[in-house]
């Protein structure tokens, strides 16, 4: 317990579990960002949104927790799981200043500057969880009384509700989401697709080495192709060690499993056939957690696919960094040929300027 931690916790009342588990600079900063917003009508508010899943839905999340802690004027810590789904810290994905560290100009999203500031991210693996419900915590902590607390997450029973709506706070200082998906406050206006996308696009930045992988792979002409994302591995084989009936419910695996099955070679491939056909000079960025799949489409289509070369596909650091490589690509193409119920599809969407118009589904629109 440092003295930051300790100001944090007795002045702001954030909870132990959070203001000990940040790094001492991320401590020194959300002091100063706390001490700055907290005046004589308005105390200083926070916001812990426990993101949750695989990178696509995390960074959905994230997005969607921009912006409702920018509405509400809550400092955002983001509270990020390295388990069976993403076992990679934040750090080494992206960069820990919030729009980079080589911006010239001050990063701007609704007004308010975010240039200099670190994205505050309290790191935990799987031996040292937040429980749910929260009563161990408050019996040691009671601050843990004073935050509004929702868990999206169904799979941790105990009224956790995927569609809990989070209601007016504005007497409540601390707010602690865990979740996988976009919040449902009842003011609408304070998370949609356009400000969230907007805000995540502003302020997420890879890490410099896996920056300058994106950087070669426009210098090849990425912004004037097609991407194609291919979500097709099934259940069994994407995450070995999880139960997915248990994580994600029976009907959901089956709807899950279905989707992916329609993310075929067969389809992808004629619908490629069919772009060629009207526009003959079209190249692809492809990204596919199937690499069988990636080689036939290379085969059948010589000299127009780019892809970097995947050494692996599993949930691993060295993987995931790959993952990113190829998610902030797809951003960067024109137009996009995804897989439905993939968020790795949306997260691309949603870091790109993609119109949906510009997004075509497997099993969907082909």
């Amino acid at each position: 317990q440092t003295l930051n931690a300790q100001m944090l916790h007795s002045t702001y009342r954030v909870p132990w579990w959070l203001a000990c588990r940040l790094k001492p600079r991320a401590q020194q900063q959300l002091l100063v960002r706390l001490s700055s917003r907290a005046n004589a009508e308005q105390p200083a508010r926070l916001m812990a949104v426990h993101v949750m899943h695989g990178l696509g839905n995390r960074l959905r999340a994230l997005a969607s927790a921009l912006s409702f802690a920018a509405e509400t004027q809550r400092e955002l810590v983001i509270i990020w799981p390295r388990d069976q789904h993403v076992d990679a810290s934040f750090e080494s994905l992206f960069s820990l200043v919030r729009g980079g560290e080589s911006d010239t100009k001050p990063t701007e999203v609704g007004g308010e500057s975010i240039r200099g500031q670190d994205w505050l991210v309290v790191e935990y693996d799987t031996s040292d969880p937040i429980p749910w419900p929260l009563e161990p915590l408050i019996s040691s902590d009671p601050t843990w009384n004073s935050v509004a607390a929702f868990n999206y997450m169904e799979v941790d029973g105990h009224n956790a509700n995927k569609g809990a709506v989070i209601g007016a706070l504005d007497h409540i200082s601390s707010v602690y989401v865990k979740t996988a998906f976009v919040l449902n406050p009842a003011n609408a206006s304070l998370t949609s697709w356009t400000p969230d996308c907007e805000r995540l696009r502003a302020q997420l930045r890879l890490r410099a080495p896996l920056q300058r992988r994106v950087n070669k792979l426009e210098l090849q002409g990425l912004r004037d192709m097609v991407g194609v994302h291919v979500r097709n591995l099934d259940m069994q084989h994407d995450i070995k060690s999880l139960d997915a009936e248990h994580e994600y419910g029976k009907e959901s695996t089956a709807e899950m499993l279905m989707w992916r099955r329609k993310a075929s070679y067969s389809n992808f491939a004629a619908e490629m056939h069919r772009i060629i056909a009207d526009a003959s000079g079209t190249k692809f960025y492809v990204a596919s957690d199937t690499p069988e799949i990636l080689a036939r489409l290379k085969e059948s289509f010589p000299r127009r696919i780019l892809s970097i070369r995947r050494m692996c596909t599993t949930r691993s650091a060295a993987c995931l960094e790959e993952a990113v490589v190829d998610l902030f690509a797809l951003a960067k193409t024109k137009r996009l040929l995804g897989s439905n119920w993939s968020s790795f599809t949306e997260a691309a969407a949603r870091l790109g300027r993609i119109s949906s118009d510009n997004v075509r589904l497997a099993g969907v629109h082909f």
